[in-house]
């Protein structure tokens, strides 16, 4: 994580060098990227740099976890709201992500390159998010479940797993893969939300 160093910086130096890591993180993998580049665009000497961070692992686990605060701000209200089931909950989470894509797409381009990253699919960041999401995931379908939404016995935790994985991967397929555009993109989160929702077989 960065140091005090870093967190004392002035707010138009820290935009600056955030808009410089930025900048490479989207354009390149992790292997590749350089530090000169954001030294150079940042305007900061180099020794400069390696007091704000230990090194490049340091610094792209600082981003990783930067780009999950910027994106929990279009999820604050998601995760506040009383009157919203499990269903439209999720609904509302991709959705507003979809936004976030718009509003930020370098941070969706370094996405793309850190996906590919040993050290991002490795990083204990990435996976006590997926644990996090998965637990709140759990608790939304409990309440539903209390409230007679949902099957009293249905295993709220592989609830939980398979809607997350089915949806990410539609995610994965549309923004990282580009297999679909944004329109099929949402129609593909509302149908797969929609089966769960209704089940696959006819009730008479």
């Amino acid at each position: 994580m960065p140091t005090q160093t870093f967190h004392n910086l002035k707010a138009p130096k820290k935009e600056k060098l955030i808009e410089a890591i930025t900048d490479e993180l989207s354009r390149t993998t992790y292997d590749n990227i350089n530090i000169q580049n954001i030294i150079k665009q940042a305007l900061i000497p180099r020794g400069s740099f390696y007091q704000y961070f230990n090194d490049k692992d340091d610094m792209y686990q600082y981003f990783m976890t930067f780009i999950g605060q910027t994106k929990m701000v279009y999820f604050k209200d998601i995760f506040t709201a009383t009157n919203m089931s499990f269903i439209e909950r999720v609904e509302a989470l991709y959705l507003a992500g979809l936004n976030f894509k718009r509003d930020y797409p370098k941070f969706v381009k370094a996405g793309e390159f850190m996906m590919s990253s040993p050290l991002y699919q490795d990083s204990d960041a990435v996976r006590n998010g997926f644990e996090q999401i998965l637990g709140i995931y759990e608790s939304w379908i409990k309440q539903d479940q209390e409230k007679g939404l949902i099957r009293a016995d249905i295993d709220s935790k592989i609830l939980a797993t398979i809607i997350m994985d089915f949806l990410n991967k539609v995610t994965i397929d549309s923004f990282i893969y580009h297999k679909l555009d944004e329109a099929e993109w949402v129609i593909s989160i509302k149908a797969v939300l929609d089966i769960f929702k209704k089940g696959i077989l006819n009730h008479v």
